[in-house]
């Protein structure tokens, strides 16, 4: 197995830390137990007054409105929604599930972006149903569940790890990051680890693209270099492969704007797609 790390030019790039990035990613996969997303958190242990279908219409919202920020910023806000609703979910109800979202994202904003919105721009978002006043509160309200901790890594770290490990196409990874982002708004996948979230995306997107026909530059859909950078074998995969091809097999078609702006659906995500259809039945 070649070490990608050492075998090209960018090895010698001192601000690509080629010689850490093992070590960085050994670190981000062992902060995925520092704030993990608990499973059917709305149910259990206590049924909560938010739905999963409140849950999919926020996310739905967010994604629609997103100001054009980036990939990082959406994904940690839909993060800080998670987690915060696992911890206190009880205090939140129907009346402050919006200002809830708005104020992640702000939130969030202000830790990825160079230029977060103005918090002007959230209240005209919710069409003044909530105040400049009410974000900045729930925004004190988050930091402290957070306890102020915003270095849970993201899907999208360890897709761009995977997509280079495994030397994939712009397509393959496009179509990657296209499934996880859905996947990442369904509640049903909320609690996947985002190395385990990225892993499974990546595969589906390569069995769908190369049942199409379309050249996704290796072999198979999970490499051993795959298994040995990502510590994940095929079998580790599967239950997620199923939520995964579930989420788009039920959801490609109802998200009104996808996050990746640039990728449009492939006919690969039709739900009469083989690879969906051997997955989202088991």
């Amino acid at each position: 197995i070649v070490d990608v790390d050492t075998a090209d030019e960018s090895s010698r790039d001192a601000q690509l830390v080629s010689c850490y990035v093992k070590e960085i990613f050994s670190y981000l996969q062992s902060l995925e137990g520092t704030q993990r997303v608990r499973r059917d958190y709305l149910c259990q242990p206590v049924k909560l007054e938010i739905t999963p279908r409140m849950h999919r219409i926020l996310f739905d919202w967010l994604v629609h409105h997103r100001f054009g920020l980036l990939p990082e910023t959406l994904y940690l806000a839909l993060h800080i929604i998670d987690y915060y609703m696992t911890q206190e979910g009880q205090s939140v109800g129907k009346d402050n599930y919006q200002l809830l979202g708005v104020s992640a994202l702000f939130l969030a904003a202000k830790v990825e972006e160079i230029y977060p919105p103005y918090i002007q721009d959230l209240v005209n978002l919710t069409e003044n149903t909530c105040q400049d006043s009410q974000i900045r509160k729930m925004e004190r309200r988050l930091l402290a569940g957070l306890e102020f901790f915003f270095g849970y890594p993201q899907p999208i770290l360890f897709l761009r790890r995977y997509s280079r490990v495994s030397g994939a196409t712009a397509e393959v990874h496009d179509c990657a990051k296209f499934i996880a982002e859905l996947a990442r708004c369904t509640y049903d996948s909320a609690h996947l680890p985002p190395s385990l979230l990225a892993a499974a995306a990546f595969c589906l997107a390569v069995e769908l693209l190369a049942g199409y026909g379309r050249i996704c530059a290796q072999p198979q859909s999970w490499l051993p270099e795959l298994e040995v950078f990502s510590g994940y074998l095929k079998a580790d995969l599967l239950p997620a492969l199923r939520l995964l091809a579930k989420a788009v097999h039920s959801g490609a078609q109802e998200i009104r704007e996808p996050l990746l702006q640039s990728v449009s659906l492939y006919p690969e995500f039709d739900p009469a797609s083989p690879v969906l259809q051997s997955y989202s039945s088991c």
